[in-house]
């Protein structure tokens, strides 16, 4: 941290380094199971501690797989 001052992320900011959609971090918001900061009141853009996920050990950190990992199913036909 720096000179002391507490760090916040932006929900984008969030999603990458956890591994979790924006809608979910909404969900877990709505649902008060992770802390968040609004400075400009309701409606106003969401601010989360750097470790918001860390520190509430209620929510597993997901790991990113990655983009080369075939899922199982069909293959879309936009990606033939």
């Amino acid at each position: 941290m720096d000179g002391g001052r507490r760090q916040y992320l932006k929900i984008d900011e969030l999603s990458k380094k956890t591994g979790l959609s924006v809608p979910t971090l909404r969900r877990l918001v709505r649902n008060k199971r992770i802390p968040c900061f609004q400075p400009a009141g309701k409606g106003g853009r969401l601010l989360f501690p750097s470790d918001a996920l860390e520190s509430h050990n209620q929510i597993p950190v997901t790991q990113v797989k990655h983009p080369s990992e075939r899922l199982s199913g069909r293959r879309p036909k936009w990606e033939s």
